[in-house]
């Protein structure tokens, strides 16, 4: 009685940009706090047809989609090294699958990253 669970995996590939501004507000000898924001874009590479018979209605992958991308994180610096750890969030602010009609498919991602990095001067 009921409908049957029906596993459905669409994959597409894109070529990601983003950039994020920084305000340090807690900056002290042994960390830093800081709180950031900045778009993202997002360009379709490869195929973009959704394969699946249970999105009959949605027409492909958008050739390209743009989103907000807010941060919170803390760094260390330890002599030329710098550690990040940091988490984010990416909302879209257009739709990522282009649809018939008033529905529109978005992504929001939650993402925590530890990142290293080394200065050159």
């Amino acid at each position: 009685m009921g409908t049957e669970k029906i596993d459905v995996l669409e994959k597409a590939d894109y070529l990601h940009l983003n950039t994020t501004f920084r305000y340090i507000f807690i900056k002290d000898k042994v960390l830093n706090v800081f709180i950031g924001a900045g778009p993202f874009v997002n360009l379709a590479l490869g195929d973009k047809i959704l394969k699946s018979s249970i999105y009959n209605g949605f027409l492909q992958y958008s050739n390209f989609y743009f989103g907000g991308r807010p941060e919170i994180g803390i760094s260390k610096e330890i002599n030329r090294f710098r550690i990040d750890l940091t988490g984010q969030y990416m909302f879209n602010l257009t739709p990522s699958i282009e649809s018939r009609g008033d529905i529109k498919l978005t992504n929001n991602t939650y993402s925590c990253n530890l990142t290293l990095g080394y200065k050159l001067r």
